[in-house]
């Protein structure tokens, strides 16, 4: 299932640094980037997750943000 458009083969692994980024495995050729961006607190909890997507002519950004016991989806697209 895609949530938003992103695509089902990219994961927010388990552990990582404190900022990770994951670039798409199976990218579109007409994709310049699909990468997802992953931020994580001092604990190792996951604080943010942003995937970002980009094509000629536009792209898009669906960012997951933690707000204490919430999660706020926001997402937007792009032309040039």
């Amino acid at each position: 299932m895609q949530l938003f458009g992103i695509p089902a083969g990219l994961a927010i692994p388990a552990k990582g640094p404190a900022v990770q980024t994951v670039k798409d495995p199976a990218k579109a050729e007409y994709l310049r980037t699909s990468e997802l961006t992953i931020r994580r607190n001092k604990g190792g909890q996951v604080e943010n997750a942003e995937y970002r997507r980009r094509q000629e002519g536009g792209g898009g950004v669906v960012s997951v943000t933690r707000q204490g016991s919430r999660f706020v989806i926001s997402a937007s697209d792009f032309a040039d």
